[in-house]
């Protein structure tokens, strides 16, 4: 893909140097790649993520930074902005000492007298937040595995929908042996 015939290199260059300057300081990264999918600026959130430097990014591909399992996922993505769609997705992200990082990446076309000139993005790292999602998720498990194995009750209440839910050990407790007899459902 190329630049629309109506934009000179020199605007989007242009476009380019103030959009860097937009994004010197956002807390996470952000960049704008041209049609081709190469880095046309970084922001320093983006170099520390990446653990490159700017000059080691501006010019290249996104695809390099992508993990390969979520290639095509990230290509389609990116394409869906050149075509005018914004988009939010996660996938996981590779730096050149091969460790692994996801994140939540949004994608929006850029426009430059009303022609689609690349894309802008801006990626937060979500790593921590899954990591710490898989540890809750089990300890749940293992509390529910001792309760069974210990036979005491619990009870969790679902805020969403305010729903109490209460183990078999509970429900034991309470004198409702027979679960079947108690269904409301």
């Amino acid at each position: 893909m190329s630049s629309p015939p109506e934009t000179t290199h020199h605007d989007i260059r242009s476009l380019a140097a103030a959009y860097t300057l937009s994004i010197e300081a956002h807390p996470h990264a952000a960049f704008l790649l041209d049609h081709d999918g190469r880095f046309l600026a970084v922001n320093p959130a983006l170099c520390q993520r990446l653990q490159s430097t700017a000059n080691d990014l501006l010019g290249r591909t996104f695809h390099h930074t992508v993990e390969p399992h979520d290639a095509a996922f990230v290509l389609e993505h990116f394409r869906q902005a050149l075509s005018g769609e914004s988009v939010q997705y996660e996938a996981s992200g590779t730096r050149p000492d091969s460790s692994i990082f996801l994140a939540r990446i949004t994608n929006y076309p850029v426009r430059l007298n009303g022609d689609i000139v690349g894309v802008a993005g801006v990626a937060v790292d979500v790593t921590h937040q899954q990591e710490e999602l898989a540890q809750q998720r089990a300890s749940e498990d293992l509390l529910r595995l001792a309760g069974r194995m210990a036979h005491f009750g619990g009870w969790s209440v679902d805020a969403q929908s305010r729903r109490v839910m209460l183990t078999d050990g509970a429900l034991r407790m309470f004198g409702f042996a027979d679960l079947e007899e108690y269904s409301s459902e």
